[in-house]
């Protein structure tokens, strides 16, 4: 997987994709033997000192809901981040990270992080076929099948999709459908 641009973005409304999109491009750097640290950013500002010295020799920095720091107002943890990101992209690295934010543009992302080229990707509500696949991970092939439609007609993130056939799939192994 090539990242052409410094800082890429996922883009997405709670519950819409941008978390397994984030964790499915980590895995396929995992797999291409690229050096990487995936992180909750709740985590990010408690542990600084920890953190920087695992940043040390990795290609890919990928923070999931980084408008967590903004909504928290926390500038101490977005100057350190902002000082960070100088060096580690200056240095080759790669970030990056999503957000629910709609206000969240590459514009304001600047202004937090500082000015590189960036790439924005748009993670919305995902096809049948997507959901269908997330969802294997979690409800038997007979569950899904029967129920993937209404769940799909029922809820509008994945989140809610996968809540309904998990229902569906507690009420099949009690033995209610």
């Amino acid at each position: 997987m090539k990242l052409h641009a410094d800082i890429t973005i996922i883009k997405s409304q709670q519950g819409c994709g941008g978390t397994h999109l984030l964790k499915t491009i980590h895995g396929q750097l995992i797999q291409q033997r690229e050096s990487v640290l995936y992180l909750l950013a709740e985590s990010l500002c408690d542990n600084q000192k920890v953190l920087f010295n695992n940043l040390k020799g990795k290609s890919f920095l990928l923070i999931d809901d980084l408008d967590y720091l903004i909504r928290r107002n926390d500038n101490a943890c977005l100057s350190w981040l902002k000082s960070f990101l100088k060096k580690f992209i200056g240095g080759g690295g790669k970030f990056v990270f999503s957000h629910t934010s709609q206000n969240l543009t590459a514009n304001v992302v600047s202004k937090y992080i500082g000015n590189y080229s960036i790439n924005e990707i748009n993670c919305n509500y995902p096809s049948l076929k997507i959901l269908k696949a997330i969802a294997l991970q979690y409800v038997s092939v007979n569950v899904l099948n029967e129920y993937s439609e209404e769940a799909y007609k029922l809820s509008n993130n994945i989140r809610g999709v996968l809540n309904v056939l998990i229902t569906y799939k507690a009420k099949d192994q009690l033995g209610l459908l």
